[in-house]
């Protein structure tokens, strides 16, 4: 500098020099932590003009000694290998070319609790028609389990919820079906995956055995053999012996719940069985027992056809009529008969139905309410027995 005066000047004052200040380094701004699990965290900042790179420091928020990570050249750092379930504090800073910004607001954030894991080897157990059992290997942690299953043409899953244990019943499943389930464990803070999608299929319902088998129309050849139809069959088909015989017939297979047995021997006993097929497999009858007849004797004067010839009577001591019955049967006996004759009434499996004393040489004995069938009358006279058969149509 120098003085101007009136007429005249100073010289120049001796040189001096100064320098200007660099331009201010700004502080990150927008410093936020997301994508936070259980072992990481992203930090991101906004990016500061001039920065040459940045700095972040990061800590326990329960500690005093920070952890820094210098010279990151973009604006986002991935933290690991942190622990679950804990709070971190972070903060960075910019640094320029000559000088450094201060670090920003220390933030916080709180790593995610520990993953719950898939449960293991799951299986179905113990099927059934209608129900199944399903375990699996628990999960460590576990505070309980969801188990999903459906029919495996279904979109629509059905939920057990917060099951306790490993294992668990499933009920009131249709038959003969394919279904689907899975299960996934439940922690504390959150839950596992599911397991993959395991199926099973429920047993087919099984054909109950043919009932109410019965022998009819039988005569010195052939038997009918008819039995209630069973839902569900495929067909049937019959077996049937001679009962000294140990090697049992085998027919054809049929549909319908009737079969004429052809070709018997007469005079001859038989044990028949119905087999009933169906997608599970066969069934069979309790076995029923018929005798074969030889020829019939009709009453000249009523014209009504008795009973067939006992094998072992040598001449007719009683006979039935009619034969076949609808609502009775008489009882005819010779004119010998005792006064103390019982009778009783026998069905094919040997079970005592009715019985009776002989009024005259003819008793009417009710037979109404029996269902169709074979039946046996027992004729005991002074310590005699005779037997004889009918058919209730």
């Amino acid at each position: 500098m120098k003085t101007n005066c009136a007429a005249n000047g100073s010289a120049y004052s001796t040189s001096q020099t100064f320098t200007t200040l660099v331009d201010p380094c700004n502080t990150p701004t927008n410093v936020t932590a997301s994508s936070v699990t259980d072992v990481s965290a992203s930090i991101t900042w906004t990016a500061v003009s001039g920065a040459i790179n940045y700095s972040l420091q990061y800590k326990l928020s329960s500690a005093t000694t920070w952890n820094t990570v210098s010279s990151i050249a973009t604006t986002s750092y991935s933290l690991s290998g942190l622990s679950a379930s804990t709070s971190y504090d972070f903060q960075v800073k910019t640094n320029c070319s000559t000088n450094g910004s201060a670090y920003s607001t220390s933030q916080s954030f709180i790593t995610l609790a520990p993953p719950c894991g898939t449960p293991g080897s799951p299986n179905a157990t113990g099927i059934t028609t209608s129900s199944a059992t399903i375990t699996w290997t628990g999960v460590s942690g576990a505070s309980a389990y969801d188990l999903q299953y459906k029919p495996s043409g279904s979109n629509t899953w059905t939920t057990a919820s917060n099951i306790a244990s490993t294992t668990y019943n499933l009920t009131g499943l249709a038959a003969n079906t394919t279904h689907n389930y899975q299960v996934k464990a439940k922690c504390t803070a959150n839950s596992g995956a599911m397991t993959p999608a395991q199926n099973f299929t429920t047993l087919a319902t099984t054909c109950g055995a043919p009932t109410n088998v019965i022998a009819s129309g039988i005569n010195n050849a052939n038997a009918t053999i008819s039995w209630n139809a069973i839902s569900g069959a495929q067909y049937y088909y019959i077996k049937y012996k001679k009962q000294k015989d140990k090697t049992w017939v085998t027919t054809p297979n049929f549909t319908t719940n009737t079969y004429l047995i052809t070709g018997l021997a007469s005079r001859t006993s038989y044990y028949v069985q119905v087999w009933v097929n169906c997608t599970t497999g066969p069934s069979y009858s309790t076995q029923i027992a018929f005798k074969t007849g030889t020829f019939t004797v009709t009453n000249k004067t009523t014209g009504s056809i008795f009973d067939q010839i006992d094998e072992n009577a040598i001449t007719v001591r009683a006979v039935l009529a009619p034969n076949p019955a609808s609502s009775f049967v008489d009882v005819i006996l010779p004119e010998d008969y005792t006064p103390n004759t019982k009778l009783m009434v026998f069905d094919m499996y040997g079970r005592m139905l009715k019985i009776t004393n002989a009024i005259n040489t003819k008793t009417r004995i009710d037979i109404s309410g029996l269902a169709a069938g074979m039946y046996q009358v027992k004729i005991i006279s002074n310590g005699k027995v005779e037997t004889k058969s009918f058919i209730k149509q």
